[in-house]
């Protein structure tokens, strides 16, 4: 996929989702050079993260073997110290208002993707990112990071809802995903800045009314700003009529129906977008954003065409 920053993205990106049933992580490891997509299962202790853990270089929810078994499955897949983009699935997420409401992360203390992202962290990956203990609630909140001064080369993790991270996966594989699918689509969404940060926005994406009001008008776009993202929908002159447009937004934001209102439209949003060939773009001015430059949501890059199937395969 082409380069969606002003400096080239790395070439390997990480993916990291949690299986609640078992309590375990999935890590999928995607290398766009070596056109290689690969996943690990991760078990999880079930002993819980605190920060006297973490202040001592220790995570007590993943273990000495476990990470050894990380660190290896990391060197085949890419050389040490290869710098990666990295998504990880959290059990909730929240604009942070310390950080500028850049999304922030909280997962239970006992979290096997919080784990997995602690021990890249320890081994040889340079991931930055700042974490505290919520005590009374047994959580620990993840959240971005200005600084970065010694770890020049350092990615700082993209954060994502389980529930958006779903909706993205059915979206590009056409069909519900098991976890380590979900963990390659956020493998990819990580490489994505245009449509990560659409789906990880806070603002208030078009409606469908706005959608039905500028195909009425003749328009071909549909242009809706917030205070820190601009969205610009192509729509074009022909095609689906309005209430053809109408009947899939409905339709998808009832397979959606779990998500907030917010997201809900996000997800059905893209999927008009995919079946009556829209496109739509995001620009955000987050402080995790610096730098990006207005990219697509959808359609997906064909470059990444490859990449899906071989997820669609895990």
């Amino acid at each position: 996929m082409p380069s969606e920053t002003e400096a080239p993205l790395p070439s390997m990106s990480l993916g990291i989702v949690a299986d609640v049933a078992a309590g375990s992580a999935y890590l999928c490891a995607y290398h766009a050079e070596k056109r290689t997509c690969a996943t690990l299962t991760i078990p999880a202790t079930g002993l819980p993260i605190r920060q006297e853990a973490l202040d001592k270089s220790r995570c007590d929810t993943i273990d000495e073997s476990t990470m050894k078994g990380v660190g290896r499955f990391l060197d085949d897949v890419a050389p040490p110290s290869t710098a990666a983009t990295v998504l990880v699935e959290g059990d909730r997420i929240f604009p942070h208002p310390d950080y500028e409401n850049t999304p922030a992360a909280v997962f239970e203390w006992n979290s096997a993707a919080l784990g997995v992202l602690i021990a890249l962290s320890k081994l040889d990956v340079p991931v930055i990112f700042g974490c505290y203990e919520v005590a009374d609630r047994e959580a620990m909140v993840v959240h971005h990071v200005a600084s970065s001064e010694g770890f020049p080369k350092s990615e700082r993790p993209k954060l994502l809802s389980r529930g958006l991270l779903r909706a993205c996966t059915r979206l590009l594989l056409g069909f519900e995903p098991n976890d380590r699918q979900a963990a390659g689509v956020a493998a990819l969404l990580s490489r994505a800045p245009g449509a990560y940060y659409y789906w990880s926005s806070f603002g208030e994406p078009p409606s469908l009314g706005d959608v039905v009001d500028q195909r009425r008008r003749g328009q071909t776009r549909v242009l809706v700003g917030t205070p820190t993202e601009t969205f610009s929908m192509y729509i074009g002159k022909k095609g689906a009529s309005v209430d053809d447009i109408a009947l899939a937004y409905a339709l998808a934001a009832q397979a959606h129906d779990g998500l907030g209102s917010n997201d809900l439209a996000k997800a059905s949003l893209l999927t008009i977008c995919k079946e009556f060939n829209f496109a739509m773009r995001c620009t955000s001015t987050r402080r995790d954003a610096v730098h990006v430059d207005p990219r697509r949501a959808w359609p997906w890059p064909e470059n990444d065409a490859w990449a899906i199937e071989a997820i669609k395969a895990l």
